[in-house]
């Protein structure tokens, strides 16, 4: 969650420094980041909502369903975090921090909900 984004925003300090010293080649290790990061993503968020919809199924707590659902949410709403702060930065320098704040704020903002839920 917010580990990822900071590991994201620190990932890009690391190829910029890369890229000053080999030139276009912390752009091929981005571009390989940013490609891994989507079937990865994909992944989490179909098997995400497999286990959504086969708790749905067969609890038949309606209060628990819905604390577990809300937890279970938080892997897709991390995971599309993360591949837009990916994917969001690094092609307009203006954007970037907007770009991080905002996906910062949507996942602290989630968990926030989550735990005050219980």
């Amino acid at each position: 969650s917010a580990v990822a984004l900071a590991g994201t925003a620190e990932m890009g300090d690391v190829i910029d420094q890369h890229n000053s010293a080999d030139g276009h080649q912390g752009d091929a290790i981005l571009y390989v980041l940013r490609s891994a990061s989507l079937p990865i993503a994909a992944l989490a968020i179909l098997n995400s909502t497999v286990l959504i919809i086969a708790h749905a199924r067969e609890n038949r707590h309606a209060a628990l369903r819905v604390y577990t659902v809300r937890i279970l949410l938080m892997v897709v709403i991390d995971s599309m975090a993360a591949v837009i702060a990916l994917w969001g930065t690094g092609w307009m320098a203006e954007l970037d921090p907007l770009v991080e704040a905002v996906m910062h704020f949507v996942v602290e903002f989630y968990e926030s909900v989550v735990i005050f839920s219980f």
